[in-house]
């Protein structure tokens, strides 16, 4: 590892700030600038997936590369066993430039493997431990905006800025690492500003008195981008900002009422609150999200709603339409 430590250590320790105690503890995390650096200089894939896209997109101080940072819970071994002991928050990072090439396994690096039941340990959990993998990208010694030396495996030097370009992550992930309550809050979406929910479910429901139709009272009636109002990335932490000078101005439970009236989760060492990212102008939260297009469409997704609606109007006017899709189904051959 030695030999791939042109920008420090490849494995270095991080603090982080325990829950409720107070203290600290040390956790492992790969420093991505050695790992870059050291993935190009040995030669191989990577290196000539570099090399191609700079001779297309070269880059500069002004035309930097993007960065992708993907983060998720995966769970080692059987899938289908519920031992989750080894269960693990894993990150990910790649440049949005490199295109089509992303599908493929060579174009990602890991960048940390923390153990669920240690980010759980965590002030902010999961965004404490984002906040310290983009300040050890962003805020060491060598700054990747201003340009980092890689020497090719002979001898060609090339200068490689990048920046931070966005999360990728389905919502599961972006409520941990953000910090949002999502569909627990009255502010379900954080991007949206004019998508709001008041009152609780219950209540939404007893106005409702059609039963047929009271599964989806929940359904946004906004159905038009243009008719949604998006929220800049300055209005959603000066809401941060706004919520962290209440803390400790008003009562435990008129400040949960805040919470849940904003959307967000007061966490001073979460992404959000971060002075040193916010310094190096690092986060810019609504512009650096990338939805999870499976996760909105198809899984749980909107996809599964419309697919439900539609088949009910059609059994409206064919009484055999489900079983003519059951008999369809059961006619499918998948290649195994």
């Amino acid at each position: 590892m030695e030999r791939h430590a042109n920008y420090g250590p490849l494995l270095q320790e991080r603090e982080f700030v325990v829950k409720g105690e107070g203290s600290t503890k040390k956790l492992l995390m790969v420093n991505c600038l050695s790992l870059i650096e050291g993935a190009y200089r040995q030669g191989g894939s990577f290196t000539e997936l570099v090399d191609a896209t700079f001779a297309r997109q070269p880059t500069s101080p002004s035309h930097p590369w993007r960065m992708i940072l993907y983060t998720d819970e995966v769970t080692p071994g059987n899938v289908l066993s519920h031992r989750l002991e080894r269960k693990a928050w894993v990150g990910y990072i790649s440049f949005l430039d490199f295109r089509e090439h992303l599908s493929k396994e060579a174009a990602w690096f890991v960048a940390f493997i923390i153990r669920t039941k240690e980010v759980a340990t965590l002030e902010a959990g999961i965004g404490q431990v984002m906040r310290e993998l983009l300040r050890s990208i962003f805020c060491s010694a060598w700054d990747p905006r201003l340009g980092l030396a890689f020497k090719s495996p002979n001898g060609e030097l090339r200068k490689l800025h990048f920046t931070f370009g966005l999360f990728l992550q389905d919502g599961a992930a972006q409520k941990q690492v953000y910090g949002v309550k999502g569909d627990s809050g009255n502010r379900f979406c954080s991007l949206c500003t004019n998508a709001f929910f008041c009152g609780r479910c219950e209540e939404v429901e007893e106005q409702d008195s059609d039963e047929e139709d009271r599964d989806y009272n929940g359904v946004c009636k906004l159905l038009k981008h243009a008719d949604l109002k998006l929220c800049s990335d300055r209005e959603l932490l000066e809401a941060a900002d706004r919520l962290h000078a209440r803390a400790n101005a008003v009562s435990r439970k008129e400040f949960k009422i805040w919470e849940q009236a904003s959307g967000l989760l007061h966490e001073p060492h979460g992404l959000l609150l971060d002075p040193v990212l916010r310094a190096a102008n690092i986060l810019a939260p609504c512009s650096q999200y990338c939805h999870d297009w499976m996760h909105c469409t198809c899984a749980n997704g909107t996809a599964s709603i419309c697919i439900f609606l539609l088949m009910r109007e059609l059994t409206r006017h064919s009484a055999s339409m489900w079983q003519t899709v059951s008999l369809g189904c059961d006619r499918l051959e998948f290649q195994g």
